[in-house]
């Protein structure tokens, strides 16, 4: 009985420690855009905002770009926090896809720029590849277009929580 306690102490200080610790620095998010069970990684495309460890890093320092995937093609991706900085890491079939995403200029350390405006463009993904979700800014005009970067293309090794 004393060991049984012990562990479910243990076990509500570790959670208690999780949840902490996700409400500080973000939340992370890890989803498909295909309901087949699981398929090897060499058959699918990563959309991504978290930032490799050699990817320039622009503004206040953070693990993701500050642009976040609201959808892909029509299906909405869950937004754990509303305000926070998501990790977000999403499985596609490589092809044509239609993305809206949002930028959080909180992250990018911008100012003046319409970051609630949602945008919508296409991205071409290919098999095995990783694609990172940025944005160029213009300071003159005060608004954002998207930016993907093929990592794999860029020389640049992806980070992942998968």
């Amino acid at each position: 009985m004393r060991n049984k306690a012990f562990f479910l102490v243990t076990v509500t200080i570790m959670f208690c420690l999780v949840v902490s610790l996700l409400a500080l620095n973000g939340c992370y998010y890890h989803g498909k855009t295909f309901s087949i069970g699981p398929v090897p990684k060499e058959y699918i495309s990563i959309i991504t905002n978290i930032k490799p460890f050699d990817y320039p890093w622009y503004g206040t320092p953070s693990d993701t770009t500050g642009v976040y995937i609201v959808s892909i093609d029509g299906k909405s991706v869950p937004q754990p926090l509303q305000h926070g900085r998501v990790l977000q890491e999403i499985e596609v079939y490589p092809g044509k896809h239609i993305v809206e995403a949002r930028l959080d200029c909180s992250v990018r350390g911008e100012e003046g720029i319409k970051s609630n405006e949602v945008l919508i463009f296409e991205i071409e993904t290919k098999a095995n590849k990783t694609y990172l979700l940025d944005a160029k800014i213009d300071p003159y005009l005060k608004v954002w277009t998207p930016k993907v970067v093929d990592l794999k293309e860029a020389g640049i090794q992806p980070r992942s929580f998968m």
